[in-house]
């Protein structure tokens, strides 16, 4: 596991709603990012317990964060770690 200060970046993608389809396809007016639950903090809060002492020794180790939460064709969440100072 990474020792030191580390950034992470993550990109939660949710699966759409019915609603933001018709028969055509997506609605013109669908939202890009999700502003509903599950909330962005909790997200966070457990993908970094699932990192802590397999990619960093703590979470206390993160000094950088970076969080977004959209829609997209296929949920998930892209993880970067990346050192950002000695240890």
């Amino acid at each position: 596991p990474l020792e030191g200060p580390v950034r992470v970046t993550l990109r939660f993608r949710l699966a759409r709603p019915k609603a933001h389809y018709r028969k055509g396809g997506l609605r013109g007016d669908a939202p890009s990012y999700v502003s509903k639950r599950p909330d962005v903090d909790k997200l966070t809060r457990a993908v970094l317990d699932a990192l802590t002492s397999v990619v960093f020794v703590d979470d206390a180790q993160v000094a950088a964060l970076q969080v977004e939460k959209f829609y997209g064709e296929r949920p998930g969440v892209a993880v970067h770690v990346e050192a950002i100072g000695a240890a």
